[in-house]
């Protein structure tokens, strides 16, 4: 079956109703911005799980993640770096400033996307000051984020593979009767995200699942209890 638009609620995004993810480009802009620079202006599209997004210096676009998670990879000195881009985020920025960021970025479940040409961007961040914040606070934000999600190495794996669940559940995650479900995620997509061994992710999910956080099925994971979750990975201080 072909992936269905109505699953990511639609009018709620399009008329700026559904709350974005803290720290995302759409979380930035005000619902004017949002509806007179970007809808009806670009191209949308629901791409199916493993689908291949064109992210790169041919496409002459940039895109913006309206639901679901893409994971972002690239190569460097022959180790795979893996970072996953959720709701509101902008993809292709590399493309604003005539750079080639290279690698793959695929869709882990049906991925709603809105495609505009890096001129249509430029002539809108040139123009609108406010919209060229919100993208500069974006792209600090996903680089502090990056830090402490996926360099914090001299934490426990179970801190480390708990954070990186939490935010996926985060910026992509959907209700689901028992919390909130995590769509396409494989073990091994972990594991290339935080360097480690598939076996190290493993055993971490399985301490989470004896602690009754999460639950796993076919390439998706539900987290079932995401305020025990961030205490586990973020425990307050006495």
């Amino acid at each position: 079956m072909p992936p269905d638009v109505e699953s990511f609620n639609p009018a709620g995004v399009v008329h700026g109703r559904q709350p974005m993810p803290d720290g995302s480009f759409l979380s930035f802009l005000s619902d004017r911005q949002w509806k007179r620079h970007f809808v009806g202006r670009g191209d949308s599209r629901v791409h199916p799980a493993g689908d291949e997004l064109p992210v790169g210096r041919e496409d002459g676009a940039v895109h913006i993640v309206l639901g679901g998670c893409v994971a972002r990879e690239r190569t460097h000195l022959r180790t795979k770096l893996v970072r996953f881009r959720g709701v509101g985020q902008l993809l292709g920025e590399a493309n604003l400033v005539g750079s080639h960021a290279g690698g793959r970025t695929v869709c882990l479940g049906d991925t709603w996307v809105m495609s505009l040409t890096t001129a249509r961007m430029h002539s809108v961040l040139t123009r609108q000051p406010d919209v060229q914040m919100a993208l500069l606070r974006s792209l600090e934000a996903r680089n502090r984020s990056d830090e402490m999600i996926y360099g914090t190495f001299g934490r426990p794996a179970l801190a480390r593979v708990g954070a990186l669940l939490y935010h996926l559940a985060t910026v992509s995650g959907k209700k689901d009767p028992l919390g909130v479900r995590i769509a396409g995620i494989r073990q091994t997509d972990l594991a290339d995200a935080l360097l480690v061994g598939r076996s190290t992710v493993e055993n971490a999910f399985k301490e989470l699942k004896a602690l009754g956080v999460a639950r796993s099925g076919y390439r998706q994971i539900v987290m079932t209890d995401m305020d025990g979750l961030a205490e586990l990975v973020w425990p307050p201080r006495s």
